[in-house]
């Protein structure tokens, strides 16, 4: 007796349903049958439809044909059942016909597209099944060779939150606990500690305005932003404490804010603000330049005229370093900017620009002043190729 497998996959069959992919083959042999009491059916439609289409001598003839068409299966003997195929299904019983026309061509494609769907819908559960074992084999077969494993990418929206962010993770030194008392408000523009504000822990409140301030301490991995506003609904504060700044490290007060720093244990300067070098400032309209051919290498602040005719009382500046390091700068004229007492945060004071930066101002006319917070810097800190 030969072993009877599955159609589809081949695999062991027991009353006719196969082990392997659970398909009942038995579909095969219902599809037979229907297929042809479906194409006697569809023939008989066939030929009542002509019947009633074409001209009366015209369907009498045309039933004469049919009727010689039908009539020779009708008289065809049954022949036997033949051997099982090397599937293990026998096949179904058949007839012969005479020729079909090239009408009857027709209705077979259409009986075809119906057998299909049918044996597609009779698929369609059958096929979950395959691919259910097979994601299912697949699984265990990585998860047993120690390849891979649930628990190995296992995560929660509770383990990943800004709130558990530590910018001070891989600090090794601590900044003392005694120190003097310090205060001082800060507008927009680039501050380093040790130079301008002194190494503390901050209590950083917003005095007027709102914006950011971004800590860059390459030294001991610090980088942090925090934003303030009075608008609490997208996070931002009003006012942070343990705010540490390591001397060497950049502070940034950005987009119009005025901040409040105030500490209990400042530390002593490593250097103070001297005198630039540079005297002349430098008047940038809109477009492209250079800080070779246009600007001098160094430290300026950026300022605005008030708005007026044909000046917007803004700018945009974007300064390219030659490793393609790119800086953005807001500026403010007076009338739009923010103020607490004497202090204003228009312009932007203490932008280091190094040789063979690209300068763009997008638009605002801009006034490239030498900065009074100048100091000695080592312009090989700065991004170069």
């Amino acid at each position: 007796m030969p072993k009877i497998k599955c159609r589809l996959c081949g695999g062991r069959l027991v009353n006719n349903r196969c082990t392997f992919c659970g398909l009942d083959n038995s579909v095969y042999d219902r599809d037979h049958s229907y297929r042809s009491t479906l194409a006697q059916q569809k023939r008989e439609e066939k030929q009542a439809e002509q019947a009633h289409a074409r001209p009366k001598s015209r369907a009498v003839q045309t039933g004469q044909m049919q009727t010689v068409r039908t009539a020779a299966p009708k008289q065809a003997p049954v022949q036997p059942a033949a051997p099982r195929a090397s599937g293990g299904i026998p096949q179904s019983t058949y007839r012969r016909t005479a020729p079909a026309s090239s009408g009857g061509k027709k209705r077979g494609c259409v009986t075809w597209i119906i057998v299909a769907v049918v044996i597609l819908f009779a698929l369609v559960p059958a096929l979950g099944e395959i691919g259910s074992s097979l994601i299912d084999r697949i699984s265990t077969a990585f998860s047993d060779s120690g390849s891979y494993s649930d628990s190995d990418f296992s995560w929660s929206e509770e383990e990943y939150t800004f709130e558990d962010y530590d910018p001070y993770a891989y600090v090794t030194r601590e900044i003392p606990d005694t120190g003097e008392t310090y205060e001082t408000v800060l507008g927009c523009g680039v501050y380093q500690v040790g130079v301008h504000i002194p190494e503390g822990v901050y209590l950083a409140v917003l005095a007027d305005g709102a914006g950011s301030i971004t800590i860059t301490d390459n030294e001991n991995y610090i980088y942090d932003t925090v934003y303030f506003s009075t608008n609490e609904d997208y996070g931002d504060v009003l006012e942070q404490d343990d705010i540490r700044l390591y001397n060497g490290a950049e502070l940034k007060v950005d987009n119009g804010a005025l901040i409040l720093f105030s500490t209990s244990n400042a530390q002593p300067l490593t250097q103070e603000p001297s005198a630039n070098p540079l005297t002349e400032a430098v008047v940038l309209p809109v477009g492209n330049y250079t800080s070779d051919a246009d600007v001098p290498e160094g430290i300026y602040d950026i300022s605005v005229e008030d708005e007026s005719d044909g000046i917007s009382g803004y700018a945009n500046v974007i300064l390219e370093f030659p490793n393609g390091d790119t800086e953005y700068y807001w500026a403010d004229g007076p009338q739009s900017s923010a103020t607490d007492g004497n202090v204003s945060s228009a312009g932007v004071k203490n932008v280091i620009i190094p040789s063979g930066t690209k300068i763009t101002v997008e638009y605002g006319d801009i006034t490239l002043t030498p900065s009074e917070g100048y100091f000695e810097v080592d312009y090989s800190d700065y991004p170069r190729e």
